[in-house]
């Protein structure tokens, strides 16, 4: 058992659970009796059927009572390696002309992430990632061979897992990870990712005191989170739309087809998955079940239709248990990152967007750190379920 994660101190660094990493390994340690591991995949630019088919075999493992799995989409400002890679291609030029327009080309789309590329256009630089994590519950603080060994199995599963769907997983080691988290804590000018020092986490000291830079602060009030000159809301889905599209997802961030439509700021879209144990969830449900059959078939459908949509949803949800699927905890969660003054319109505007796609989402007064956190790469929070 851990104690509950104080949201209140002056150090920052107590809010995030990784202490350490096991290189051979490829596994984290946290601060909640978890080993976890991770991967930094490239989204699918389509799917249909048999692309489902083949990510629900990720979700139908053998993982441990209260596992924690993680499906982020992340529209990161960190193009610093793209550019990188540019510039390397044309490091042997001589022409001055060419190096210069190189430089100035690099130095245009790096301006794009921080503001819109021209008057009369939104559109912004965005590198857009999916990063698929996973918590396994330990015994102990400290992990055994036995779990350690385990842990390795379903790493090796997973990964095959994401390869065979065609999303090209790579192991998500510290240092990516904490060039990942400088990238969602730490924004302006002058932050200390933007220089690419290599290697990205120092291995003499917690990976989690490694992630806010030293002149960055998170504050927070009652409508959101502040982290330096960038401002930070999380919203929650209120309503999910009646019907759900495999390729649904390839529209979170922008309408493909026109363009015209979209969330234009940076933006992550955190889809946490809890395993519960899976005979006593069974149960639990079979009650309900009965009970939503019992009211369908009563006088009270009447006066509320909606109790017949219920008996509906539970039989469609016995008919995939009853063909081997795994019964699963599920939280959808968002968190833009805007400029101050932008704030208002860029919420307003995620919110009417998301609505054309089913989704009703609301931005969570009061309560933004806990999610906040819930929604970072590791940062789900096994007692917050209970």
């Amino acid at each position: 058992m851990t104690a509950l994660r104080q949201f209140r101190g002056p150090r920052a660094s107590a809010l995030f659970p990784v202490l350490a990493y096991a290189a051979n390994e490829r596994l984290f340690l946290l601060d909640d009796a978890s080993l976890a591991f991770g991967f930094l995949c490239e989204p699918l630019p389509a799917g249909d059927q048999g692309e489902a088919d083949r990510l629900s075999v990720l979700l139908n493992q053998d993982w441990p009572k209260d596992t924690l799995l993680q499906v982020m989409l992340w529209a990161s400002p960190d193009i610093e390696e793209p550019l990188a890679r540019m510039r390397g291609l044309r490091i042997e030029h001589v022409d001055p002309l060419l190096r210069e327009a190189t430089s100035q080309r690099a130095e245009f789309l790096r301006k794009g992430t921080d503001a819109a590329l021209g008057p009369g256009t939104e559109l912004r630089v965005r590198d857009l990632q999916v990063l698929v994590t996973v918590k396994l519950p330990m015994a102990a603080a400290v992990p055994s061979e036995a779990e350690l060994t385990d842990a390795a199995e379903l790493r090796v599963g997973a990964q095959q897992v994401l390869s065979t769907a065609g999303l090209k997983p790579q192991p998500l080691t510290a240092d990516r990870y904490v060039r990942l988290m400088n990238t969602l804590l730490n924004w302006g000018e002058g932050t200390g990712w933007r220089d690419r020092i290599v290697p990205e986490c120092d291995p003499q000291r917690l990976i989690r005191e490694q992630l806010l830079d030293l002149d960055r602060a998170l504050e927070v009030d009652a409508r959101g989170l502040s982290l330096g000159t960038c401002r930070v809301q999380t919203l929650s889905v209120k309503r999910f739309p009646d019907r759900l599209g495999f390729g649904l997802a390839a529209r979170f961030l922008g309408d493909p087809l026109s363009g015209t439509r979209g969330v234009r700021h940076n933006l992550l879209v955190t889809l946490n998955l809890h395993f519960p144990e899976p005979e006593a969830t069974r149960v639990q449900l079979t009650a309900q079940r009965q009970w939503a059959a019992n009211m369908a078939y009563g006088p009270m459908v009447k006066f509320l239709p909606q109790l017949a949509q219920r008996k509906h949803g539970f039989d469609v949800l016995f008919e995939a248990l009853d063909n081997g699927a795994r019964p699963l905890k599920a939280y959808l969660g968002l968190v833009l990152f805007t400029p101050p003054n932008e704030s208002v319109a860029a919420l307003s505007n995620l919110r009417t967007y998301w609505r054309e796609l089913g989704f009703q989402v609301m931005a969570d007064h009061y309560f933004s750190l806990p999610l906040f956190l819930h929604c970072l790469p590791f940062g789900a929070e096994r007692a917050v379920l209970r």
